[in-house]
């Protein structure tokens, strides 16, 4: 950041998300950060895995958990910090996003400060949330790559001209502004640095998917509330939904249906809830050479070592007729006449 009344400049955020460190470059992390940090030339600020829009999320019109806004960005943090051996002074929330609602939730996540929308002007007082200030992104240039695979930063940066008053830290900003900060309450609206990817879909598919995903949310309420939820059951359920939490499965897409990836996550807490998962999220469709051109009601899911297929109840298991008997013995044990359910693995491995 810009030293002076106009600062200019980018916070950096490390994913907490072990996929997106690996344990093989911890080490390499480590030694090149290190001596920047050191010398006060980086700091490090946690982002939540997916970038979620905690505010959309904790508002959901069917299924709101304000309780994940402090549970994932304190995670968040306490990752990056077992990780990298330091903890990072700033928090990046998706888009910026921040209501009043789940800001002393992230306030109370361990970062000295927080980079959301441009809600006040460099020069005029911050927010604070408890112990976090709450830094508006027009004190800051933002480059948000959680929307893309590729990253345009080194090509940008290298075009900016120095500022006069030299840069700073955004921690530096932040704790020069941390003596008289506004309460929380008293800046009214609280835009993110992307308004379209933080407003909750109001249509197509991305509307199709924000539902599905609140009828999970749901299903786990309903499990959490019935008065005989297994606790274990419950913790893995929700560390699924929580996959399901990406913001980019709710961006306006040219793509029809559910994206096939979110359909898997939520799939998958349904399974865990042991619960029917909705229609919709089964895809597929009849074998080529079938006696029906419609549906077979045969639903089919799979996972990174797995396919599982399942017949509606009722269903008559068959099996090809082999050259010595073509038809099936008048002694025969009757076919079930419950859904029956198939599960494979690839070859050398076995099935869950």
């Amino acid at each position: 950041m810009e030293r002076g009344r106009r600062p200019a400049a980018r916070a950096l955020g490390v994913e907490a998300d072990d996929r997106r460190l690996p344990v093989d470059g911890q080490p390499l992390v480590k030694a090149a950060l290190g001596p920047w940090i050191e010398k006060g030339r980086v700091e490090l600020a946690a982002r939540i895995d997916g970038d979620p829009i905690l505010a959309a999320i904790a508002a959901h019109s069917v299924a709101p958990r304000p309780q994940d806004a402090l549970e994932r960005a304190a995670n968040a943090v306490e990752r990056l910090e077992k990780r990298l051996g330091r903890k990072p002074t700033g928090l990046l929330p998706g888009a910026g996003a921040l209501d009043a609602q789940i800001g002393p939730a992230l306030g109370a996540a361990g970062a000295e400060w927080i980079l959301i929308g441009p809600y006040a002007a460099p020069d005029e007082p911050w927010s604070a949330a408890g112990p976090s200030v709450l830094v508006p992104s027009g004190a800051a240039k933002i480059f948000d790559e959680s929307v893309s695979t590729s990253s345009t930063f080194a090509a940008d940066f290298a075009s900016f001209e120095q500022p006069q008053g030299g840069w700073a830290l955004a921690g530096e900003l932040a704790r020069a502004k941390k003596d008289a900060p506004a309460d929380l309450s008293a800046a009214g609206a609280w835009p993110a640095w992307d308004a379209s990817s933080a407003a909750p879909p109001a249509e197509g598919t991305a509307k199709e998917a924000w539902d599905a995903y609140g009828a999970a949310a749901k299903a786990v309420e309903r499990f959490q509330n019935s008065g005989t939820a297994d606790l274990n059951t419950l913790e893995a359920a929700v560390a699924l939904l929580r996959r399901a939490q990406a913001a980019r499965y709710y961006r306006p897409s040219e793509e029809e249906g559910v994206p096939a990836e979110l359909k898997s996550a939520l799939v998958a807490v349904y399974k865990r809830l042991r619960l029917p998962a909705p229609e919709g999220l089964y895809g597929g469709a009849s074998a080529p050479g079938g006696s029906s051109d419609g549906p077979t009601g045969v639903k089919a899911s799979a996972g990174p070592d797995w396919i599982e297929f399942r017949a509606p109840s009722g269903a008559v298991a068959l099996s090809p007729p082999s050259p010595a008997r073509r038809s099936p013995s008048p002694t025969a044990a009757p076919p079930p006449t419950r859904g029956a359910c198939a599960r494979c693995a690839p070859t050398g491995t076995n099935p869950p």
